[in-house]
């Protein structure tokens, strides 16, 4: 049977969880973000984190794909939908001043969770490190631009090679170029080629030492890449 692509639901929040641990269990960045692993309890506050975006966050568009022979979730992604911003959406000095926020909501993912937000079990220095590295990242490529940012994209493991990641990205892909946006990620060298697939192109690479870590000699590579508008997909 064909999979099936469906917006997620309140109910699949733990689920989206349970398999962004499962895909990301081997990637040498887990250990360092998660000296003891993921906890019940981290599960617990990650969830209730896509919570808060789920019922919250306007620009946010979360998406599962499901095996209809099992009814099992195999991937989920969370795509968003940046609109344009200009001088006016900036924050005032005198906001800047008193620590004051604008009005007007920044880039999805812009700045790193105050530390009181990460997940008990997170090693926040390190969070704080690399995850406002990807933030800063995708401000500086995108700017004010608009466009649609992949923020997330995971597979089980066992369920990659049967085409749900290629729905994912179709999903956003084909909404962006209805609008005449481009869309933005950050790939993992194995999701790289993925998106190459569908027209993404490398702008900005991100190449991160986990030696001060606790893990000499490893470095974690991540891309950030734009698809404009229309890209060909091969």
């Amino acid at each position: 049977m064909a999979l099936e692509l469906s917006p997620m639901t309140e109910a699949d929040l733990p689920t989206y969880t349970d398999i962004d641990l499962a895909a990301f269990a081997d990637h040498p960045l887990t250990a360092v973000l998660w000296p003891q692993g993921r906890s019940p309890t981290d599960q617990a506050h990650l969830t209730a984190r896509t919570r808060q975006t789920f019922l919250s966050d306007p620009t946010a568009h979360l998406l599962k794909v499901t095996d209809p022979g099992t009814g099992t979730i195999i991937a989920v992604a969370e795509w968003h939908r940046c609109p344009a911003r200009n001088d006016d959406d900036q924050p005032s000095s005198n906001e800047k001043e008193n620590n004051e926020p604008s009005s007007t909501p920044k880039l999805s993912g812009e700045d790193p969770m105050p530390t009181t937000e990460w997940a008990p079990g997170a090693n926040v220095r390190a969070k704080e490190f690399f995850i406002g590295t990807f933030h800063r990242t995708h401000a500086e490529v995108m700017s004010a631009r608009a466009h649609w940012l992949l923020s997330v994209l995971v597979t089980r493991p066992e369920a990659q090679g049967r085409g749900a990641g290629s729905m994912l990205v179709r999903w956003g892909v084909e909404r962006a170029d209805v609008e005449a946006w481009p869309c933005y990620l950050e790939a993992s060298e194995r999701g790289k080629p993925l998106y190459e697939r569908f027209g993404f192109r490398g702008v900005k690479s991100m190449e991160m030492d986990l030696g001060p870590w606790g893990r000499e000699g490893v470095w974690v590579r991540n891309t950030g890449m734009i698809r404009e508008a229309g890209g060909s997909a091969s």
